[in-house]
Parts: structure tokens; sequence; C-alpha cells
């Protein structure tokens, strides 16, 4: 159905819509384990949102679309280990969805950002995101998130070395 969204998108309708269905199709690449094609389409899906945002700045919905698209954009290019664009993806998504004061899309940012520094191996650089994005969960008094959270953290305390810490997260 997406493909052919597209394909009509593309002949007849509104570019944001052909954005907004790149990105769908983009999310279910990335679900099905297409990297490539998830990255192409989300990139391609974000650009033609923010140029129509450009236009109407004004627009919360599609901020946080395009937003969203960052975030997928990141995980997409994580799982290509492509990390250093990963990083600014997830900084992206970040940014805009603080300016749409959106805490649990930010928050979820963070974890995303500690997992690609975990995976690449920066481990300092993932404690400080995965401490933050815990201080976020917290507050949002999330169990699911916070399971989550701390499962990561233990796992980026093992990779610092410190296995005491890492089995108290784990527990």
């Amino acid at each position: 159905w997406a493909g052919k969204a597209c394909s009509l998108y593309t002949q007849h309708g509104p570019p944001q819509e052909l954005g907004r269905t790149l990105l769908r199709r983009g999310r279910i690449y990335l679900e099905a384990d297409r990297y490539w094609p998830a990255r192409e389409d989300l990139q391609r899906g974000i650009e033609l949102l923010e140029d129509e945002s450009s236009r109407d700045s004004a627009d919360q919905r599609l901020l946080f679309e395009i937003a969203s698209g960052y975030q997928l954009l990141g995980l997409a290019a994580e799982k290509l280990t492509r990390y250093q664009e990963a990083v600014r993806s997830q900084q992206k998504g970040i940014e805009l969805f603080g300016r749409l004061q959106s805490s649990a899309q930010v928050a979820q940012g963070r974890q995303y950002l500690a997992n690609i520094y975990w995976m690449s191996g920066d481990y300092r650089q993932a404690l400080l995101h995965q401490e933050e994005a815990l201080a976020m969960f917290r507050r949002m008094n999330d169990a699911k998130l916070l399971s989550m959270g701390h499962s990561t953290l233990g796992l980026i305390r093992m990779g610092l070395g410190d296995i005491d810490m890492a089995a108290g997260h784990l527990h």
C-alpha cells in the first residue's frame, strides 16, 4: 500500500502527503530490517516535510512528524553502523521534540543516543545520555522505560568494567 501511495502522491498529490507516506514506508522498512531503503525513504520524507515546514513553521503536527522522522532515521543509521549519522539524527529529533515540549520523546531520544554510543564503544557518552534518560523516565514514572533504561545502564557499566554497578542495575 505504501508503494502505491507514494506513486500516486508523486504523480498527483501534495509533497507534504508524499513526505508523510515516505516516513510511514521508511518505518515499515525499518521494522522489516531493510535499513538502506528505510534510510532513503526517511531522508526524502524529512526533506519534503521540512520544505513544507519552512512555509508553515507554526504547524506543530508537522514538526512532530519531522522530529519522529529524525528519530527513525537515527535508528536506521545505527543499524547500518553509521554512528555519527545516527547521533546527528537523534540530536536533531531531540532538539525538535524539545521545541515542542514533548518530554517523553526527548527522553526516548536520550535513550537512543545512549544505545548508539554504547554500540560504538563510547561508554562515557553512553553513560551520560543514559543517566539523563533515566532521570526523565523517573519523572515520567514509566515502569517499562525505567526497566529498559536500567538494563541499558547495566550494560554500559559492564562496558566500563564496573561489574558490581552493572549487576546492581540488572537486579
